[in-house]
């Protein structure tokens, strides 16, 4: 595997890891099990399409094919062919993040 297409950051403020995340194609948030922390509505507010499990509370806040796309954690072929499409033609996708940051705002009102 190319090192170079994973990299992992250290800590960095929030504002940083804001932008990081703004600056990205796609944002796949794999949960197997437990609670999901404020990271799914930090990727939700980069406006950037979102891949994510179908698990924890992830379906109340993500509609599949709305604003995200939705998988079983241990489908990993269906997440990486999810990832491809989109990262192919990612005007495709946009909406996918324009109405997940808009569905967040409305969340945290």
């Amino acid at each position: 595997m190319d090192e170079q297409l994973i990299l992992f950051k250290p800590f960095m403020p929030h504002d940083e890891f804001t932008q990081h995340l703004q600056a990205m194609d796609l944002i796949v948030f794999p949960t197997f099990e437990g609670a999901c922390n404020w990271a799914l509505f930090d990727a939700m507010a980069a406006g950037v399409p979102i891949l994510a499990s179908n698990r924890c509370f992830i379906p109340e806040v993500i509609t599949h094919e709305h604003d995200g796309l939705l998988f079983d954690p241990q489908d990993v072929d269906g997440f990486a062919h999810a990832a491809l499409m989109v990262l192919a033609d990612s005007p495709q996708f946009k909406g996918l993040g324009f109405r997940a940051r808009q569905n967040r705002e409305s969340i945290l009102r």
